[in-house]
């Protein structure tokens, strides 16, 4: 759960089981965002890839996380 501020904290990074998460960073102000949780398969690779079509969201950072809290390297 994010923080009193509103932040997400490290332990939000942790898919729930079995789900891979989606985390976007804004590079304007470094702000953390959930956007989604995916059962593992392509489906988040093709959310990132639209994202970043639309000049709003091309700037951002995006990362996969598992369950575990690991982070998941785009090019797997």
């Amino acid at each position: 759960m994010p923080n009193e501020h509103g932040q997400i904290t490290e332990e939000d990074m942790k898919a729930p089981q079995g789900m891979i998460r989606l985390v976007m960073e804004d590079m304007r102000d470094g702000e953390l965002e959930i956007i989604a949780d995916f059962h593992q398969g392509h489906k988040p690779r093709i959310a990132i890839e639209a994202a970043q079509t639309l000049q709003e969201y091309s700037e951002h950072i995006y990362t996969l996380w598992d369950d575990q809290g690991n982070n998941i390297s785009l090019e797997d």
